[in-house]
């Protein structure tokens, strides 16, 4: 049951002081939040799952300050959720959290504001009913949460409790979110994709989508706004359209400069500022003090000067020209903001904080930051040096940064001690100084923030300011991969690539630099370096290599060994010769090399260079998996599975596919996941096969079949079911050094 606005929250009206001026408002499902001119947040309404940021779960009839004394830009109130962002691009989010809808690496409520991970910088941020996301610069749009009908816009119904990039590679200039997400393009042209049960998405058909689709009719709009049932418009000409299923132009011959869509109405503001409500009216969400349905735009009474509306799902809310906010519609929950859980048919004024708590949001928020920097606060210290790195609130000023990040850094802020890293390695506010940036850079990767593990990797890497070390370089690079970094899993696959502080590893280069891909796919680097990866894969060893992995091999060199088996097993840098390849993989798997025994009992299942012996390859691949190569596991599961040099096991089948599962191979994930799925040799376990289809689905390079089976099995699932196996497939992905996708 959502929880209602308690009675000492109606009662303590007594003791208000003057409200806050806003400069914007977003109303939500139940809930409502304003943000004022120095970008202090309140919300209002249902708190059932904290989405009024202020620390609790108890609703509010009147606004209550958001935690964390943020300076944001701009903020919506989503289903049950809410995301902001501040001056300087970070998004955040607060409230329901149940299908990842924070995108905060959890699916674990927040009763305060918590950062999107992936630390990336938006131009905009919205929350739509169950998902969030983000518009970056360069277009890109990447968004995060429930996924059930394809709200993520990613090709797949997966949820993703981290932001995961737009399919279709187009290039937006803003976006919208409610049942369905909508973004513009430039020019104009609109394209939704999620929901479409009512039509939301404006492609005619009804199906959900999983990708962008057009918007049919050609028509070119300066602004979108998708809400609970439906889509609005509006073109240059200030014509507004709204669809379920295809655009049609609101009727009534308005022109309007804003317009939204909420659950079953819509509102639409003039240049001049009067606002007009059309749709249901249940709840007096028209605001025209009747109750009265109406499929035209009617005026909303009182004659109020509106700089903006927002349409919630059964209320409405506006900013006035006079910086005060009014709200009318459903107030079960005290989302309209008067102090009561009555509704209103009328636009009543939102009331004001309670006595004190206008004064600490409100005001001069620098001097009060700077207060509580002074006083030692090691958050508002950094929080100082970031508004004025930025400029937000202040004047632009690298060294007073400078100065507030080593207040907080000495306390050991890590953000504040990457901050100073970075400023040091670019001479920003300070004189350069590698050494003392590679300091502050190492005590901040060690507390785990992934932008410093990326930056001292460099510094490791490159010997700047420390002592060149490959290893090292590689073992924070892999640090920051894991935390979604694109630059640190670039840079890990270009260390496999050269063979530096890792041995080399063609295969571990092309998946770390594709994982940046499918993290940033916006940098053409990483594509053009990927085709050179794929290139020199498919050429293979040159002569001089294979002469080198000879001399390697005959000094001992296991892996030098299976390079060498693998040249005459293919034929690349030396004529193809099977008995040559097959010796090669014997001397590698006599050395203990996991790979070269493998590739032994291969060529004893095929009969390739030896004669064809399914025991003996049995027994080499339980030496492989024994040493821990997934592929021998898979391939000794596949012999129990057919019966074929072992006795036929479906318990011995499942098991090895399991423990091949566990050691990284994305098709015994598939396969594990089937086995766990049906019952095959084990007992059944839907959570399980969710976490490991879900995983071959993520991992696998040509995943074929795999999505379609794992479509099959959601549809079998719970969402508890299908969250609990998301988790199980994050922690395998944690442990096993990858992000956790």
């Amino acid at each position: 049951m959502r929880s209602a606005p308690t009675l000492l929250a109606a009662l303590l009206l007594g003791s208000l002081q003057a409200p806050p001026k806003f400069v914007s408002v977003s109303a939500g499902g139940e809930h409502s939040c304003g943000l004022t001119s120095s970008g202090a947040a309140y919300c209002w309404g249902a708190n059932d799952n904290g989405q009024l940021g202020d620390g609790s779960t108890i609703g509010s009839a009147i606004p209550v300050p958001v935690s964390g004394g943020y300076g944001f830009v701009s903020i919506e109130a989503g289903g049950a959720h809410t995301c902001a962002m501040t001056r300087a691009g970070k998004a955040y989010c607060w409230g329901n959290n149940r299908l990842g809808q924070l995108g905060d690496f959890s699916n674990i409520d927040a009763k305060v504001p918590v950062a999107v991970a992936g630390g990336m910088t938006f131009t905009a941020v919205i929350a739509g009913n169950y998902y969030g996301c983000g518009l970056t610069g360069a277009g890109t749009a990447w968004c995060w949460g429930g996924n059930g009908d394809g709200n993520l816009g990613n090709g797949d119904k997966i949820p993703s409790n981290v932001p995961v990039a737009v399919s279709g590679g187009l290039s937006f200039t803003a976006l919208s979110g409610g049942n369905a997400a909508c973004g513009l393009i430039r020019g104009g042209a609109a394209y939704c994709w999620g929901f479409n049960g009512n039509g939301e998405v404006g492609d005619s058909t009804g199906i959900s989508r999983t990708t962008p689709v057009a918007v049919i009719g050609g028509l070119a709009f300066t602004s979108l706004n998708a809400g609970k049932s439906g889509t609005c418009g509006l073109t240059a000409q200030r014509t507004a359209y709204c669809w379920g299923f295809r655009p049609t132009a609101v009727p009534g011959g308005l022109s309007f400069s804003v317009v939204g869509h909420g659950g079953f109405h819509s509102c639409g503001m003039t240049a001049a500022g009067a606002a007009y409500c059309w749709g249901s009216n249940v709840f007096g969400r028209l605001g025209n003090g009747k109750d009265s349905a109406s499929s035209v735009p009617v005026a909303v009474s009182g004659g109020l000067t509106f700089s903006l509306v927002s349409v919630g799902d059964a209320h409405t809310c506006g900013v006035t020209r006079a910086s005060a906010v009014y709200c009318w519609g459903h107030n079960t929950h005290g989302q309209v903001g008067d102090g009561t859980i009555a509704d209103r048919n009328l636009p009543v004024a939102v009331a004001q904080p309670r006595a004190g708590v206008a004064a600490q949001a409100e005001g001069s928020e620098i001097a009060q930051l700077r207060a509580k920097a002074e006083r030692g606060d090691a958050d508002a210290q950094f929080t100082l040096g970031q508004d004025y790195e930025s400029g937000g609130g202040v004047p632009r000023d690298f060294v007073q940064a400078v100065a507030w990040y080593r207040k907080a850094a000495e306390q050991g802020r890590a953000k504040a001690q990457s901050h100073l890293g970075l400023a040091y390695a670019r001479g920003e506010g300070i004189a350069k100084d590698d050494a003392q940036a590679a300091d502050w850079l190492r005590k901040a990767a060690e507390q785990g923030d992934a932008t410093a593990q990326g930056e001292i990797g460099v510094f490791y890497h490159t010997g700047r300011g420390v002592a060149k070390d490959p290893v090292a370089a590689a073992a924070w690079y892999r640090k920051a991969a894991v935390q979604r970094s694109p630059d640190a899993q670039y840079n890990l696959g270009i260390l496999y690539y050269s063979g530096e502080g890792v041995s080399m590893d063609l295969a571990e280069a092309r998946k770390w630099v594709n994982l940046a891909i499918a993290t940033d796919p916006s940098r053409t680097l990483y594509k053009e370096t990927l085709r050179t990866i794929e290139a020199r894969i498919k050429a293979g060893p040159s002569a001089a290599e294979v002469t080198a992995f000879r001399e390697k091999a005959e000094k001992g060199d296991a892996a030098a060994a299976h390079a060498l088996g693998m040249a005459y097993t293919n034929g690349q840098g030396v004529a193809k010769d099977d008995s040559l390849a097959t010796r090669w993989f014997r001397q590698g798997a006599n050395l203990g090399d996991a790979r070269a025994i493998n590739n032994l009992g291969v060529a004893y299942e095929i009969g390739r260079g030896v004669a064809k012996d399914a025991a003996e390859a049995a027994r080499w691949y339980r030496k492989a998996a024994d040493q821990g190569a997934a592929a021998g596991a898979l391939n000794l599961a596949r012999l129990y599975a057919v019966g074929a040099g072992v006795p036929k096991d479906d318990a011995q089948a499942s098991a090895w596919y399991v423990k091949a599962a566990e050691l990284g191979d994305p098709d015994a994930q598939y396969y594990a996941g089937v086995r766990y799925a049906d019952g095959i040799g084990m007992a059944t376990n839907l959570v399980e096969a969710y976490k490991w289809m879900s995983l071959a689905v993520a991992r696998a390079p040509a995943p074929g079949e795999y999505p379609a089976t794992l479509r099959k099995l959601a549809a079998r699932l719970s969402p508890q079911q299908i969250a609990a196996g998301q988790s199980a497939a994050r922690e395998w992905r944690i442990k096993a050094g990858e992000p956790p996708l």
